[in-house]
């Protein structure tokens, strides 16, 4: 049986890069903390927003670099939904599934 200690001290955020081809490049995503899940809940909520705004809100709470800084902050939300549609999609479905957002999760 694990002990408290044990739990706690586990890091099991996990990461994942994951290909951009739209930019000929990759990103590293992180499964979300307990934190990182309210952030993202706070960021969302009561939002009358199209789904870009979510699939952006998605890539500011998972989207880190290489010693696991987050790359975006919610000032960023609106140049993400500049991006294109399609590879902004993309990256939000990456994301989920690798969250556990997904049914194939």
């Amino acid at each position: 049986m694990l002990t408290k200690e044990q739990i706690l001290a586990a890091a099991c955020l996990k990461t994942k890069t994951v290909e951009i081809p739209e930019l000929n490049g990759e990103i590293i995503i992180r499964t979300m903390s307990g934190h990182d899940r309210d952030a993202y809940t706070d960021l969302v909520r009561d939002r009358d927003a199209g789904s870009s705004y979510f699939a952006a809100c998605l890539v500011v709470t998972c989207a880190v670099d290489a010693q696991g800084n987050k790359l975006f902050d919610a000032g960023d939300i609106d140049a993400l939904r500049a991006l294109s549609g399609p590879m902004l999609t993309n990256l939000a479905n990456e994301i989920a599934e690798h969250c556990g957002f997904t049914a194939t999760a």
